[in-house]
């Protein structure tokens, strides 16, 4: 079956839980033809809200009423303007307003660059200081390595009193080394 009519209608702010709300309130529904059923969206859809041009969109988000917990809640953050209004995009219908103090804005701005999934803080400047903090423990393991290797006294913490000895022994010349295994041959 194919799909039916994508129905608009006004929502009476009184019906509806109090909320900051910078648009008019409207229910969206897209119905299956033949038997009137609503139907689930495989895609987003972008939903408009008529709005003056110069209105700022810091702090507001597209906002729909969740009918489960009967709250409204941000949909999405990052609003377009588009010829004489704002548009954002959803994945289902159901009740909608721009809704203000739910957008982006200030430092932890979900719309900006740093917000893409690119970084694992959440921040560049984070990502980075972490980073450079990885970088000089890696150098700061690897300095202590070659220290304790050529300090003879901390050379055998490194290889054990074993390692230490054949060591030294592959440092000898060759018939001191022969000498020295001699000493330890086992029986």
């Amino acid at each position: 079956a194919a799909d039916g009519p994508l129905l608009l209608s006004s929502v009476d702010p009184s019906t509806v839980p109090a909320a900051p709300f910078a648009s008019r309130i409207v229910s969206v529904s897209l119905l299956r033809a033949p038997l009137g059923s609503e139907v689930r969206l495989s895609d987003e859809a972008e939903i408009c809200f008529e709005q003056d041009v110069e209105a700022t969109l810091d702090n507001r988000c597209l906002g729909f009423l969740d009918e489960r917990t009967n709250k409204w809640k941000c949909e999405d953050p990052c609003l377009e303007r588009q010829q004489s209004g704002v548009c954002g995009r959803t994945s289902h219908f159901t009740n909608f307003a721009i809704l203000i103090g739910g957008g982006k804005g200030g430092s932890n701005d979900p719309c900006t660059s740093d917000h893409n999934g690119n970084t694992f803080t959440g921040s560049i400047l984070w990502d980075t200081l972490v980073s450079l903090f990885v970088f000089l423990g890696v150098c700061a393991c690897c300095v202590a390595f070659v220290f304790i290797s050529f300090h003879p006294r901390l050379r055998n913490l490194l290889y054990g009193s074993e390692g230490a000895r054949i060591l030294k022994i592959r440092n000898m010349s060759p018939a001191a080394s022969a000498q020295a295994d001699e000493k330890h041959e086992i029986i």
